[in-house]
């Protein structure tokens, strides 16, 4: 290197510096703006609800951080401080429900895993009570360290700990697979556009199954290292041996159902390994530590785990009854909802873009990245990052096939779980293949007459990176967007509907719209005891037809009816009265025979007289 480009370089260095110092300063004011601005009463989306001085924050800081992560490639304190800052101000983006104070995140299951937790803190019920108690584990010894109450320590878990955990996982095993520093900043970057979370499936809310998916790079990692790592003795009993075995045990115990896919790739990298070791022992794959004493271990804990669940028993003996059945409901279910978004004036090829046009791009990267394995213009057999990247390709064929079995199989879109698992696997093979593409239009600089310098590659890159993370971002949380409501459960619900139960009669039966109240009996009493006390109403909904109509005179018997500040702006103003009218919530306040009988702001209680009466 001449002096003209160290002078250079240094140069860029300085300007870099001074671009950091910017970016730490602009996130630092939009993290005060949003945790001085007072949360107010429940709105459909949390990022119309966060103050403006935030998202420019964020902005600059996302846009210098990645732009510095990218472009410098030698060892550097500057990449470094890139990629924190990066990371920084995507998890204060995914961590919003918790600088909001939200007093919980997650209507659904959520609230059920919530009431889970507190039964296994109370000493209610043994973790191995429930198919899957690593999160609610987790949550309870969180809640134990940092003195938090139990909804806040887990909500706290999920949207902080957990994802920073995954870009970490994520970032490291990109760069165990490359051995580049650079790719491994790709690595980071992409890991924060978080494309596992899909919102149909896979949440940032407190959902076993999605905890898993966000924590399956760990115990990729720790497989990377255990293949390539040269220790001496049986399998199971060196270090990263005993480390993989460990953390898949782990990841079993957080949700059988990731477990198993994650199996399902285990028997894959299996089948190729045997294949490789008998016919072409000298490929660099045959190299690497075989897992069959894994796959086997880890096989029998699944199906030992298993056997002892009955949901878990259940759920597969649904799946293969629904296969030999042949039913084709799943494509009338895609009809179905596809005929709502039109009447809402949406269409599912809008949502699909929203929703995956960043993990498509990264799908087709990892899709020719594999084909160029398979016909070797990339050949596996020239480097340790070429053969690795084969293996990971074969070990995405079973889950695959997991994905087709699932949607076939009517099983409401757990196939989306799948999705979210495989798409680890798929970022981190394209990953290496933005890198391999990069380096390729790099080496044809020369008879572009020098266009296309590595800087140049990597700054227009950067601004990609930028625009890939927005449009993730812009989905990782529920909003009118994506015609979804905000999903935080507030304050004044949660004390509405704790009232109500401590002060109700035992008989009359209550309802709600939409949804019945069996979330909040779960989240109160607990989930194992709500299901045994069966409490009146326990998942009862008001049918729309009777709501929009004659709410007021349908029930023979008296009936108790929760509407919610969320219920009327999500029916009314999100999807405009599509199922449940406005007319129908100004009749309970009008129309005789519905009386209120509490409000509290956010959650209103009315008694429906029986026309038996």
């Amino acid at each position: 290197m001449n002096a003209n480009e160290t002078a250079e370089r240094s140069t860029e260095g300085y300007w870099q510096k001074i671009a950091l110092i910017g970016g730490y300063l602009a996130l630092a004011v939009g993290l005060l703006s949003v945790v001085q601005t007072p949360v107010t009463d429940y709105q459909l989306s949390i990022y119309t609800e966060v103050p403006a001085g935030f998202w420019a924050g964020v902005t600059v800081a996302v846009l210098v951080a990645v732009a510095v992560a990218v472009r410098t490639d030698a060892r550097s304190r500057t990449r470094d401080a890139g990629l924190l800052l990066s990371t920084l101000g995507v998890l204060s983006i995914v961590a919003l429900p918790v600088l909001r104070s939200y007093y919980f995140y997650g209507p659904g299951d959520s609230l059920s895993h919530l009431g889970w937790a507190r039964e296994i803190q109370a000493g209610v019920i043994p973790p191995d009570g429930i198919v899957y108690p690593g999160i609610h584990l987790l949550s309870v010894q969180f809640a134990v360290v940092t003195g938090l109450p139990i909804r806040t320590a887990m909500l706290t878990l999920v949207a902080l700990v957990v994802p920073l955990l995954f870009v970490t996982a994520f970032a490291a095993c990109a760069y165990y697979v490359s051995e580049s520093r650079r790719t491994a900043a790709v690595g980071a970057v992409v890991g924060l556009m978080f494309i596992p979370i899909n919102n149909v499936s896979v949440h940032p809310v407190p959902h076993a199954s999605s905890q898993a998916i966000l924590l399956f790079p760990i115990v990729l990692f720790c497989l990377l290292l255990f293949l390539t790592t040269d220790d001496e003795g049986f399998a199971l009993a060196t270090p990263t041996g005993a480390l993989l075995l460990f953390v898949s045990a782990g990841l079993l115990f957080v949700h059988p159902q990731e477990a198993m896919t994650y199996l399902s790739m285990l028997g894959g990298i299996v089948l190729l390994q045997f294949v490789v070791r008998r016919y072409r022992s000298s490929h660099p794959i045959a190299s690497f530590r075989p897992l069959y004493a894994h796959t086997l271990v880890i096989g029998t804990l699944f199906v030992g785990w298993i056997r002892r669940q009955g949901r878990a028993r259940s759920r597969v003996t649904s799946v293969l009854d629904s296969l030999l059945s042949r039913d084709p409901t799943v494509l009338q279910e895609t009809d179905t909802r596809g005929a709502s978004l039109v009447d809402l004036g949406g269409s599912l090829t809008e949502l699909y873009l929203k929703l995956f046009s960043v993990s498509t791009l990264l799908m087709i990267l990892a899709g020719a990245l594999a084909l160029a394995l398979l016909v070797r213009a990339v050949d596996h057999r020239e480097s340790r990052q070429n053969a690795l990247s084969f293996l990971l390709s074969a070990a995405l064929v079973l889950p695959t096939l997991g994905f087709v079995a699932i949607f076939l199989a009517d099983q409401g879109d757990h196939y989306f779980r799948f999705y979210g698992f495989i798409m680890v696997t798929v970022s981190l093979l394209a990953v290496i293949a933005i890198s391999l593409l990069a380096d390729r239009l790099e080496r044809s600089s020369g008879w572009l007459g020098g266009l296309l310098t590595r800087q140049r590659v990597w700054t227009a890159l950067s601004f990609l990176f930028v625009a890939m993370i927005a449009l993730q971002l812009a989905t990782i949380h529920p909003s009118p967007y994506i015609y979804q409501a905000n999903d935080r459960v507030t304050e004044t619900v949660m004390d509405g509907y704790e009232q109500t139960f401590r002060y109700h009669d035992g008989e009359t039966p209550l309802t709600a719209v939409r949804s019945g109240s069996s979330r909040y009996v779960d989240a109160i009493y607990g989930t194992t005891t709500a299901q045994r006390i069966n409490y009146p109403g326990y998942e009862d909904a008001v049918p729309e037809t009777v709501f929009n109509n004659n709410v007021t005179s349908h029930y023979e018997e008296d009936r108790y009816l929760i509407v919610t500040t969320k219920d009327r702006k999500k029916e009314v103003e999100l999807y405009d009265g599509f199922r449940y009218s406005a007319a129908g919530f100004e009749a309970l306040n009008t129309e005789p025979g519905s009386n209120r009988i509490r409000d509290n702001g956010g959650y209103t209680l009315y008694r429906l007289r029986g026309t038996d009466e």
